[in-house]
């Protein structure tokens, strides 16, 4: 976990990249955020590579994008696990 941990937060464009584990071991939650949609795609390019290492760790059951995604680009998440959030506003103290 750690190598793909190391890799993600020293791409160009992450703002944030945080995985946290439950007590119990069993569930895994992973937050990324990039400065723009060009930052995202530049992470997956390198799914190929990090991609086997990935998913021989865990068992991939959900998907939640909150964001606004160009039509090409949610294609790349679009599964029957995937959940799309859209902004609808909010702000920031």
């Amino acid at each position: 976990m750690q190598q793909l941990i190391t890799s993600a937060k020293n791409e160009e464009g992450t703002v944030m990249y945080e995985w946290t584990i439950s007590e119990n071991n069993r569930s895994v939650h992973i937050y990324e955020r990039y400065q723009n949609e060009a930052a995202a795609k530049l992470h997956l390019q390198g799914w190929g590579e990090s991609g086997p290492l990935f998913l021989s760790m865990v068992d991939m059951q959900r998907v939640t994008v909150y964001s606004q995604l160009s039509e090409e680009f949610a294609k790349a998440f679009a599964g029957p696990s995937t959940v799309f959030m859209k902004p609808i506003g909010g702000f920031v103290n």
